[in-house]
């Protein structure tokens, strides 16, 4: 607690407002949107397989977007990056519930471009905010705020997804409609866009920062770190994959397969947050005891095997174990991967490497929606889950062969 609280005094006045950025956006989308989109969609007559394509399509685009993201932020700066990309999230969110006044084929192709259109906005925001962050963090407290980044993001998604999963029922009541129509949905998720433009008037009070600073204690060398960044890509694109496996179709698996009510579905991801909180600051503890590689090793193991319940057992209590596992163990890994991705690389190159991270991670969470609304339609849930257990496994020694061999080759060079 004391780390924590010297942490918050090294926080600058940017920081903070980067941190309350952060909560609007996680509490909106990863909130309210991510809890009610699937089942919208469900409402309107749509299956898992446009459902799966919907957020496939979305995530692709993100994905393709992130590496020249990153090259904008290199150029113009993160801060007018984050800003732009937040802007027009925002209105992808809030022109996506008005695929309702078109009719037939139009509505769908609506549907994915709206949605399409604030994944692939969210890709400047995402990308920028990481080196913003941590460009404006103290070199000393960078663990701690990163961890802490997890901890109150963690808890904007519990209170977006309790507001996501009682708002339909409460708007349903208003309006005089049923959880069945598609009404109360949409105005839940227009209220989520609107959360979400709150992020901009954030942003516009922090300050420019200069391209390509080079204002860090851990400079590296200028080289452009390929092999190394590639290695990392393909690590998060692997772990990614694992996530989509997880909470891509968890609401639609609830409310479809074993028929919880849609506040239920809400509460149950809301809570799940809530170990995310006390794993997500435990984290500094956990890398000065195991180091950030084994700590990001062992954690994706057990992320894997966290999804063995949900494969197996068919009922929604096996289905929550499994759901608040994984969301405690995803609080561990990102943070632990930020920092270590981000300090591994010069400040010069942070751009491109959150690029790179990001776009793989986009790249792990489309194929796993769109493939994943077919691979459940024809062999169902069970197998889909058991696929995210072994995506998880591979990564971690995936990631242990790498280190294994770069170890081994640094002592021959410092041995010659």
């Amino acid at each position: 607690m004391r780390a924590y609280l010297n942490t918050l005094r090294l926080l600058s006045r940017d920081g903070r407002l980067l941190l309350f950025a952060q909560c609007l956006s996680t509490g909106s989308y990863l909130g309210i949107y991510v809890v009610l989109f699937n089942l919208y969609l469900a409402r309107l007559g749509y299956g898992t397989e446009f459902i799966g394509l919907t957020n496939g399509i979305a995530i692709f685009f993100y994905a393709f977007l992130c590496i020249p993201a990153g090259a904008l932020g290199r150029k113009w700066g993160v801060r007018r990056v984050s800003i732009l990309g937040g802007v027009l999230t925002g209105v992808g969110l809030l022109l996506l519930p008005l695929a309702e006044a078109l009719p037939g084929m139009w509505r769908s192709v609506w549907l994915v471009l709206m949605y399409a259109l604030a994944w692939g906005a969210a890709a400047p925001y995402l990308v920028s905010l990481t080196p913003f962050l941590l460009e404006v963090t103290d070199v000393r407290a960078r663990g701690h705020v990163f961890s802490l980044s997890a901890a109150l993001n963690a808890i904007s998604v519990f209170l977006g997804s309790l507001i996501g999963g009682f708002l339909p029922g409460v708007l349903a009541g208003l309006i005089g409609t049923t959880l069945d129509a598609p009404d109360a949905y949409r105005y839940s998720l227009v209220l989520g866009g609107v959360l979400w433009l709150f992020l901009v008037p954030v942003l516009l009070q922090t300050r420019e920062i200069a391209p390509m600073s080079t204002n860090d204690l851990t400079t590296k060398a200028s080289k452009a770190p390929y092999a190394f960044m590639l290695l990392l890509a393909l690590f998060m694109l692997l772990r990614a994959s694992t996530e989509g496996v997880g909470k891509t179709f968890f609401n639609v698996y609830l409310d479809g397969t074993l028929l919880v009510p849609t506040a239920t579905i809400g509460s149950i991801m809301a809570f799940g947050q809530l170990l995310s909180i006390p794993a997500a600051l435990a984290t500094p503890l956990l890398v000065a005891r195991w180091g950030r590689e084994r700590t990001l090793i062992l954690v994706t193991v057990f992320l894997g095997l966290s999804l063995i319940p949900m494969a197996l057992i068919a009922n929604w209590q096996a289905a929550t174990l499994s759901y608040m596992t994984f969301t405690a163990l995803l609080a561990v890994i990102n943070p632990v991967y930020t920092v270590y991705s981000q300090e591994s690389v010069g400040p010069g190159w942070r751009s491109t490497m959150s690029g790179a991270s990001f776009m793989s991670s986009g790249l792990g969470l489309g194929w796993t929606a769109v493939g994943g609304g077919y691979i459940i339609a024809g062999v169902g849930y069970a197998a889909f889950f058991g696929m995210g257990v072994f995506l998880a496994v591979f990564s971690g020694l995936l990631l242990t062969a790498y280190l294994a061999v770069s170890s081994r080759r640094t002592r021959r060079i410092a041995a010659a």
